[in-house]
């Protein structure tokens, strides 16, 4: 692979959390305003540059999001601990126009976090994007807020003591290939909000800027530059000059779903729902550990568990469920849904998928949803499918769009089973799945591992594993993987091997 044409000597970087990445256009935008509107008080362009790029950071970290037209929440607590008078600066982005302010209310009408965005003048800028964008590494280490800043962003002690088999990889001998990277971004089809956004998570990668991050209270994932970083760029990623091979288990979140489905059947089975009735107490009990998250989500546990049983013992459930069980397990859920939701061809040589699409939140704090519509190609049937199956799962119970109900129509009962796990919030089921998934991987799958080959490097997005090539031809990964996940969910998955970069040759 090509040399990025960052440095990338050892002893030239320096921690990730002396650095922020922040657009030129962005910088230039502020500096030019501060030369024509002097700010009333005495600015730390440092800090200015910082608050600006939490707007920045928190409206590109998500790929669902392609435009820069989204309000993001900047909570007056969090950004206290930064600089006491922070509303110094903010109100000053807002009279100069870098900024644009929404204040958000709750449903009883009482304040929460103001939701902030960049001002249309600076959004129509950064639409204007051609080639690989420019960003200034803003070097925070003589700045006295240094400390303050990114203990959030760094690899904590908290995260290090969970999993320091892993994040003991991210360091000096993981690289990105600029140059090849940006030849994508400027040859593909990607918008100015695409190319902004990836620009800054490779440049982090090529600067030794890595981080990782994990919520116990939220999905509990490991989050790194690795699972913020699109999937198009990852045949550039090496490690030590070998590029990496993945591993991952196929139809990921229908799987975890289809192990927690016969946890619960089997419960009903033994008479019980209580923890306290679960058949062994002990630590490495897996179906204790899978059935505690189930707790953790559920607040109302005995009604929730009581609504799953009546779902669970009914023969409609069994028989539909007996089908998706079967597909699932064996890799092919897609295709075979796909057939049946989607049968015969379509019209006008392209698919169209109807579905609610959420632009923003009223007054009141509810989602606005309008019907939106996207076109797939013909032979884009299992892609369709599999975006139609996260809104089936995840979507909203209040705004059902044409998925859910296609859904509903064939598996009727499966479906109400799904909407009774987001009776109390439509983000539980999701949670609950990425809870489950990522205590499987990352707590115990990963870890046994790597007790086995502890020199062995291994970078995880969410379900699935990466290792060198090298390695890939030492170890029968597929096979380890399948035994730990087996042994965790007691359900054998279904592991896909593929290369990051198959035309690449390991060194």
């Amino acid at each position: 692979m090509q040399k990025s044409r960052f440095k990338n000597n050892e002893k030239t970087r320096v921690p990730m959390h002396k650095f922020i990445y922040l657009p030129v256009i962005i910088t230039e935008f502020l500096e030019e305003k501060v030369s024509q509107n002097p700010p009333p008080f005495k600015m730390n362009m440092r800090l200015a540059k910082f608050f600006l790029n939490q707007v920045y950071y928190n409206v590109t970290k998500g790929w669902e999001n392609e435009t820069f037209d989204l309000y993001v929440p900047l909570c007056a607590n969090i950004l206290r601990k930064y600089y006491q008078k922070f509303h110094f600066y903010f109100n000053y982005f807002i009279d100069s126009g870098i900024l644009e302010r929404l204040n958000y209310l709750n449903k009883g009408g009482k304040g929460t976090c103001y939701r902030y965005r960049f001002s249309a003048d600076l959004r129509s800028l950064l639409e204007t994007v051609e080639r690989f964008p420019e960003n200034s590494v803003i070097n925070m280490r003589e700045s006295k807020l240094q400390d303050k800043l990114y203990v959030g962003r760094m690899i904590s002690k908290d995260v290090q003591a969970q999993c320091s088999h892993l994040t003991k990889w991210l360091n000096s001998q993981l690289q990105i290939d600029c140059e090849a990277a940006a030849k994508v971004i400027e040859s593909g089809n990607n918008s100015s909000f695409n190319k902004l956004s990836t620009s800054t998570r490779i440049l982090q990668i090529s600067e030794g800027s890595f981080y990782a991050t994990r919520k116990a209270t939220s999905d509990n994932r490991l989050h790194t530059n690795l699972t913020n970083l699109c999937a198009d760029f990852r045949p550039f990623l090496s490690y030590a000059g070998e590029d990496l091979v993945n591993y991952d288990i196929k139809n990921s979140q229908p799987f975890f779903l289809i192990a927690i489905v016969e946890l619960l059947k089997a419960q009903i089975q033994g008479g019980a729902f209580s923890v306290n009735d679960i058949i062994d107490k002990h630590s490495d009990n897996k179906s204790l550990i899978i059935y505690n998250i189930i707790n953790k989500i559920y607040s109302s546990r005995s009604l929730i568990l009581l609504k799953l049983e009546e779902s669970l013992c009914s023969s409609q459930f069994n028989e539909e469920y007996k089908l998706l069980k079967r597909w699932i397990l064996k890799g092919e859920f897609y295709e075979d849904l796909g057939d049946v939701l989607y049968p015969g061809q379509p019209l006008n040589g392209s698919w169209e998928r109807r579905y609610k699409k959420i632009i923003g939140k009223n007054a009141n704090g509810k989602d606005k949803c309008t019907t939106d519509s996207k076109f797939y190609a013909q032979d884009q049937k299992r892609k369709m499918t599999k975006d139609a199956i996260f809104v089936i799962l995840f979507g909203s119970v209040d705004n059902a769009g044409d998925d859910i109900k296609l859904f509903n129509k064939h598996f009727p009962a499966f479906g109400r089973f799904l909407k009774d796990l987001k009776s109390d919030s439509s983000n539980q089921l999701a949670l609950m799945l990425q809870q489950v998934e990522s205590t499987c991987i990352i707590d115990f799958v990963t870890k046994e591992i790597s007790k086995e080959h502890p020199d062995m490097p291994m970078f995880t997005v969410h379900d699935s594993i990466a290792i060198p090539r090298s390695w890939s031809h030492k170890v029968n990964m597929k096979e380890m993987i399948e035994k730990h996940v087996m042994a965790f969910t007691g359900v054998k998955p279904s592991i896909k091997q593929e290369y990051y970069c198959p035309d690449c040759i390991a060194s």
